[in-house]
């Protein structure tokens, strides 16, 4: 099976870094994975471990913060604002 999925991946980083290069964000992309990761490790109980619902889902838990991503495309736009001048 990793065989067959692996090759996959790098089409799929293309993808995503191309888009980000597109949009001028490929500076905060590694930034913006972080605070994604972040956030969902905050969905996990104070053991560390994951809540889950009846059926598999991952549920949030009362330590659960939601991504911030804003702070980061704000701070790089506030950067390159400065750069500028």
């Amino acid at each position: 099976m990793r065989t067959k999925i692996l090759p996959k991946w790098p089409t799929l980083l293309y993808v995503v870094y191309g888009a980000a290069v597109c949009y001028g964000l490929q500076d905060v992309l590694e930034d913006c994975f972080d605070e994604v990761q972040r956030s969902n490790i905050s969905k996990a109980d104070e053991d560390g471990e994951a809540i889950l619902h009846a059926d598999g889902k991952i549920l949030k838990g009362e330590n659960y913060s939601q991504p911030n991503l804003e702070a980061i495309i704000s701070k790089k736009i506030e950067n390159d604002s400065q750069s500028i001048d």
